[in-house]
């Protein structure tokens, strides 16, 4: 029998993947499964997990020697992606499936918004995944009471506003929830079969969905509250800081100790902060830096009044920008994004803003979401860097090209890994102003306030789970260092408590990137072109850091022999390598 080769291997691959992920495939524009939620046993997930195995041991069938360089690069990382998957195996964190972010209570809700309602058989899928939904639910509580016997629970913060989430729905009647308003306004594609698929929703909503949210809120309410974990971190897990050290390196691609990030951050914000001081002294203000950040805070005039003039102004802001992309770029996305607002449902407890991918298979729009939640404590002087970060040139084009490349697997184009995706994002920040924008002092600060606290994070994130802190030190300390308002600081801190070392990719992939750009300047001089450079970085997908320089070397190899040692492979304790 012929061997198959490693592009039809991948394609196998990624079709398995989203016969083991139906809801991931919606959003990939895949539709065979649009009738499926997840399983969240613990047989299915085995059952993945030998799935897997096996594709890893398929892969050291095909020699490397005999395979293209983009093939060499797609199965690295495939497999040093299932390696370091199973080094978490050991961790039961299917006990910590239900927080105020990401809980299976609130997840079906985003699956919601792509999946399609065009045909009578899209509505009778959404109902069959309801149907799904319910069940989900019912596992999440199997795995939150046994997680409570084994002392696997979530910090009694976050648990907190999970019963307030829950409360928020039981309010509610069938017709007020978001799972009906969300497909409401597609009712009209129905014609004669409207009235049926209402009445069936609304049932599976009264008989199942609440009814299994009213046994979700009571546990969390009763015997859950009273076992909740005292400590916020990891660290008050058990093996907790061997899990951490995981998350790190799943999130950062390298191998850095807590402590050395810590140190980082630390420095960074020093760095900064001299910069912040800069622009108080343009603006004329008088006092502390800690007394302009309040000032910054509390000046009505800096920020929004209404709802709508928050969405308004982004989208001004993102149109003048796509205007000067084609100076910084060859290769722009063919896909286009929308600014929206973010759904009230999920406001409250939600950062600033955030992207939802689009689909280039189905042609739907990436989503740039803005909070509008209590605009008058939503400064304007955010808005640039905000916008840049999530839609152009952040997100949006990275995302959109990577999905847009022909010559890669699909599972290539669908990376998320963390520290390139989110570094990529925070690198487009500072770009922005070498092209031209944030032309007032007060959007230079916000620029500068959005950097240091991604330097914060490096601090808080690993002071929280590596060292112990609680998430009033947390607070203070972001409070003290940054111009955050209160409002956000604390929603991002119980981010940072439920996404253990997702907060540390922004700035050490932004620094990763930064320090790869200077290396490739200072050997290429006048020829440098930025142009091709960041070509170079967004035609491969999302990477992994190490990878990413690799490629980068190999593309600018002629210039660059005899360049610095590999910045991937300095492990030392000292933070030289990500400094600027």
């Amino acid at each position: 029998m012929k061997t198959p080769s490693i592009s039809s291997f991948f394609e196998t691959f990624w079709q398995d993947k989203l016969r083991f992920s139906p809801t991931y495939a919606t959003f990939c524009g895949v539709h065979q499964y649009d009738d499926e939620v997840e399983d969240l046993s613990l047989k299915k997930d085995r059952e993945r997990k030998n799935w897997l195995q096996a594709v890893y041991e398929q892969l050291e069938t095909f020699p490397e020697n005999q395979l293209s360089p983009e093939d060499k690069v797609s199965r690295k990382i495939l497999m040093d992606d299932i390696k370091l998957g199973q080094k978490f195996d050991p961790f039961p964190l299917h006990h910590l499936c239900v927080d105020q972010m990401m809980g299976i209570h609130l997840s079906f809700l985003s699956l919601v918004r792509v999946h399609p309602f065009k045909t009578l058989a899209d509505f009778k899928n959404y109902a069959k995944r309801l149907k799904g939904h319910s069940k989900q639910l019912t596992q999440a509580l199997g795995h939150l009471k046994s997680g409570l016997k084994k002392g696997w629970t979530n910090p009694v913060r976050i648990n907190e506003l999970v019963i307030k989430q829950l409360d928020d729905f039981l309010a509610m009647e069938p017709r007020k929830l978001p799972h009906f308003q969300l497909v409401e306004s597609h009712f009209s594609n129905l014609g004669k079969d409207k009235a049926n698929i209402e009445k069936e929703i609304l049932k599976v909503l009264s008989s199942r969905i609440i009814p299994a949210f009213q046994k979700l809120r009571d546990f969390l309410a009763g015997p859950y509250r009273s076992g909740c974990r005292e400590g916020d971190g990891l660290c008050y897990l058990p093996n907790g800081e061997a899990l951490y050290r995981l998350y790190v390196k799943n999130h950062t691609g390298l191998d850095l100790e807590p402590e050395q990030i810590h140190k980082l951050g630390l420095s960074e914000v020093q760095r900064i902060h001299e910069e912040m001081r800069v622009v108080q002294r343009e603006m004329g203000f008088e006092g502390t830096l800690h007394e302009f950040f309040q000032y910054m805070r509390d000046e009505e005039t800096l920020h929004y009044d209404t709802r709508e003039e928050i969405v308004e102004h982004h989208k001004e802001l993102l149109d003048r920008m796509s205007e000067k992309l084609p100076d910084f770029f060859g290769i722009l996305p063919r896909n286009e994004y929308e600014v929206l607002p973010m759904p009230d449902f999920q406001e409250r407890e939600a950062p600033d803003a955030y992207y939802m991918p689009g689909n280039s298979i189905s042609n739907r729009p990436g989503t740039y979401y803005v909070n509008t939640y209590e605009p008058k404590t939503r400064a304007r002087f955010n808005a640039e860097v905000l916008a840049y970060h999530e839609a152009v040139p952040g997100h949006h084009l990275q995302i959109s090209i990577a999905q847009e490349l022909d010559n890669l697997p699909e599972f290539r184009k669908r990376s998320t890994d963390t520290a390139y995706v989110e570094g990529w994002a925070l690198y487009t920040e500072k770009l922005s102003q070498e092209m031209g924008f944030y032309m007032s002092p007060a959007s230079r600060f916000g620029k500068l306030s959005f950097e240091v606290w991604r330097a914060c994070r490096l601090v808080v994130d690993t002071g929280i789970h590596a060292m112990g802190w609680s998430r009033e030190q947390a607070i203070r300390f972001m409070t003290e260092s940054g111009g955050l308002s209160s409002e956000n600081i604390g929603v991002e801190v119980d981010r940072y408590v439920v996404m253990p070392g997702q907060a540390l990719s922004y700035k050490i992939g932004e620094l990763f990137l930064f320090k790869l750009r200077r290396m490739v300047e200072s050997q290429l001089a006048g020829d440098f072109d930025i142009r091709e450079f960041h070509d170079t970085i967004l035609s491969h997908g999302a990477l992994p850091l190490e990878i990413l320089e690799t490629i980068v070397r190999d593309h600018y190899s002629a210039s660059l022999e005899g360049s610095p040692e590999r910045m991937s492979n300095n492990q030392s304790s000292e933070t030289d390598a990500f400094v600027y």
